[in-house]
């Protein structure tokens, strides 16, 4: 189950950073690479997750943590300013397993010109008094409003940057290279369907080009352990039916089926998105504002939770 685990975050991810595919021949491949050039954007989006496996099923541990999965409702709503560099996300999360429940909605700040993630801390704060190895009394306040968390990864931003344009470009290029037959046109909507090897030869092509342009790859992820995951793995469905009007993304409706075997255990992941585009090229505003007056530092934000974890694990009354 950890290699179906591993492919659906490998996969996802994949498809995150390359725009998850979007294209449908001349039609949508002039509608996409329009939105590819956009300076502005918002988009929202809807999550489902479904996860089955017959050992999982068989443990109450892990049944506790599907549920919490299949249960799941994750929408994304994301403003986005390519010359600012600055994208604006809020993450909803709502799910519930037995006792157990869980309702939080993260807003993010990210700015790739400073590097820097900024995350409200009263929204820390509340996810924070829902681990109960970490409790947090109901006075408890951070200092400032916001947190700034780096963003830096091994590669340096315009390498970053390099590496989504080779992503894109990639997929465009084996979208164009689809015969007609796969695309299907109803007015102002294309759907688009794929079969399992075209999926796995999708997936190591973006690989490939991932090591070849930067030499990178998803964190703990490689080229030979994705191959080996794909080889007992199927996928039954891989289809996109997306909404254009004027020549611009409106909607798209993704849906993914896979199914993995794993030591004579069987899996299967449903994965489906909804997307709708809106204020392509329009004036948009963001709604947090961190300033350095308002904002603690990551050393400082480490330091705090360091305090309040030396405090749960003294005796009361000390």
């Amino acid at each position: 189950m950890k290699k179906l685990i591993s492919l659906l975050s490998v996969t996802t991810l994949l498809f995150v950073l390359t725009a998850c595919g979007q294209s449908a021949k001349e039609t949508y491949v002039k509608a996409y690479e329009g939105f590819m050039d956009a300076k502005t954007y918002e988009t929202s989006s809807t999550i489902d997750v479904n996860v089955q496996s017959e050992k999982m099923n068989n443990a109450p541990n892990a049944q506790m943590f599907l549920g919490l999965i299949n249960n799941a409702e994750i929408k994304a709503d994301v403003r986005v300013d390519t010359k600012k560099e600055i994208t604006e996300a809020v993450l909803h999360i709502k799910t519930s397993q037995g006792p157990m429940s869980f309702n939080l909605d993260v807003p993010m700040h990210i700015n790739m010109k400073k590097q820097k993630v900024y995350i409200k801390t009263e929204t820390i704060k509340q996810a924070m008094s829902m681990v109960p190895m970490l409790p947090v009394s109901p006075d408890f306040q951070f200092e400032k409003e916001y947190v700034a968390l780096d963003a830096r990864a091994s590669t340096k931003n315009s390498d970053q940057k390099q590496l989504q344009e080779q992503y894109n470009k990639q997929m465009m290029d084996m979208i164009k290279s689809l015969s007609e037959d796969r695309f299907t046109k109803n007015e102002n909507q294309i759907e688009l369907d794929l079969k399992g090897n075209q999926v796995k030869d999708l997936i190591i092509s973006l690989v490939e080009s991932s090591i070849k342009e930067n030499n990178q790859l998803p964190q703990g992820a490689s080229k030979e352990e994705i191959e080996k995951s794909l080889e007992d793995v199927s996928f039954n469905k891989f289809s996109m039916q997306t909404t254009i009007e004027d020549n611009q993304l409106k909607k798209e409706d993704i849906s993914i089926e896979m199914e993995a075997s794993e030591t004579g255990q069987q899996g299967t992941i449903m994965l489906n998105v909804t997307n709708q585009y809106k204020s392509i090229n329009e004036e948009i505003e963001f709604t947090m504002d961190p300033t350095e007056e308002n904002t603690m530092t990551q050393k400082q934000f480490e330091e705090k939770l360091n305090e309040l974890m030396m405090k749960s694990m003294m005796p009361a009354g000390q």
